[in-house]
């Protein structure tokens, strides 16, 4: 092994530190300034609108209902996209890995060619 360096043991720790990392420093913020985070506006608007619908009485109970069932709909269908966006490029990842020379080498990781996948999506927020 001597001198070389496999990149595995480089990105994946420095990859699991930034998502850790980020989710911390978005909880911090969360907590304790809720009004610089989408998550924390979105949460302010949600309240001041049930309040809004409980002042209105019956009338608008309907268009309420409605409205929490399309919000749970679509934070549904932005969680399945994103579930099958990550698997769809995990199998294609997965599609370059030799596993027969897995076993034979110290290190673990791809046998093959070098690779690159990208991903383009949109942000999104699941309150």
């Amino acid at each position: 092994m001597g001198g070389v360096l496999d990149l595995n043991t480089i990105f994946v720790p420095f990859s699991l530190f930034l998502t850790v990392g980020y989710n911390v420093f978005l909880w911090h913020s969360l907590k304790r300034k809720p009004s610089v985070t989408a998550m924390g506006m979105e949460t302010w608007r949600r309240k001041a609108w049930f309040r809004s619908f409980k002042e209105d009485g019956e009338k608008m109970g309907a268009l309420g209902l409605q409205t929490l069932r399309n919000s749970l709909m679509e934070t549904i269908l932005i969680s399945l996209t994103a579930i099958t966006t990550n698997i769809a490029l995990a199998a294609f990842t997965n599609n370059a890995y030799s596993s027969r020379h897995s076993l034979s080498g110290s290190v673990f990781g791809s046998q093959s060619g070098p690779m690159f996948g990208l991903t383009i999506s949109p942000p999104h927020c699941v309150c």
